[in-house]
C-alpha cells in the first residue's frame, strides 16, 4: 500500500511543478461560471422560472458540475495509453505492482491538488454569489457526496478500460469522447 501512496505523493509533487499552468487552468474555471450567472441572469430578469429551473438552481448546477469536470486529471489516461503502447507496461508485469492501482493513486494525488486549487479560486468566487446558490441538507450532500465518489471511481475504472483498447488499437485517444474527456 505505500507504493501506492508514494506514487500519490509524487504525482503530488509534479503537478505542483507546474503551478502557474494549474493555477491559469483553474482560473479559466470562472469564465464559463460568469457566462452562465450572467446568461441566466438575464433569462430570468422578468421574474419567475424557466420551465421547472431556477436561477439558482441552475446556477449551482453549473458550479458543481464545472468543479468536478475541471478535477478530474485527464493526463494520466495518456500516460497509461503510452505505457501500454510502448512496453513500460512489462515494468508492471515482472513486479508486484498493480498496473490499475497505481493509475488509481496518481489518479486521486492529481485530484487532490487539482481539487485543492479548484476551490481556492471557487470559494472566493461562490462567496461572492452566493445568493445564487442552493446550500444542500446534510443528508442531500452525504447523498451527493457519496454518488460523486462512485461516479468517480466508475470513471477512473472506464477510461482504464478504454485505454487497454491500445494493445489492439494502438492509440485509444479517439474514445475519448465516449466517456467525456479529451
Amino acid at each position: 500500500m505505500t507504493k501506492y501512496l508514494t506514487a500519490a505523493k509524487n504525482e503530488i509533487k509534479l503537478n505542483f511543478r507546474y503551478r502557474f499552468n494549474l493555477l491559469a487552468f483553474s482560473t479559466g474555471l470562472l469564465f464559463p461560471l460568469l457566462g452562465y450567472v450572467f446568461l441566466w441572469k438575464t433569462a430570468y430578469s422578468g421574474g419567475g422560472r424557466v420551465g421547472e429551473y431556477s436561477l439558482n438552481g441552475l446556477f449551482t448546477y453549473y458550479f458543481w458540475a464545472l468543479f468536478l469536470d475541471y478535477t478530474l486529471p485527464v493526463f494520466a489516461y495518456g500516460d497509461m495509453a503510452w505505457n501500454i503502447k510502448s512496453g513500460g507496461l512489462t515494468l508492471f508485469l515482472v513486479r508486484p505492482f498493480s498496473f490499475l492501482f497505481y493509475y488509481v493513486s496518481i489518479i486521486a494525488g492529481g485530484t487532490l491538488v487539482w481539487a485543492t486549487v479548484n476551490l481556492a479560486v471557487l470559494v472566493p468566487f461562490g462567496m461572492i454569489f452566493a445568493r445564487y446558490f442552493i446550500f444542500p441538507g446534510l443528508t442531500d450532500f452525504l447523498i451527493g457526496l457519496l454518488f460523486t465518489a462512485i461516479g468517480y471511481f466508475l470513471a477512473l475504472l472506464l477510461g482504464f478500460v478504454i485505454n487497454l483498447l491500445a494493445f489492439y488499437l494502438g492509440d485509444p485517444s479517439g474514445f475519448r469522447g465516449l466517456y467525456g474527456w479529451g
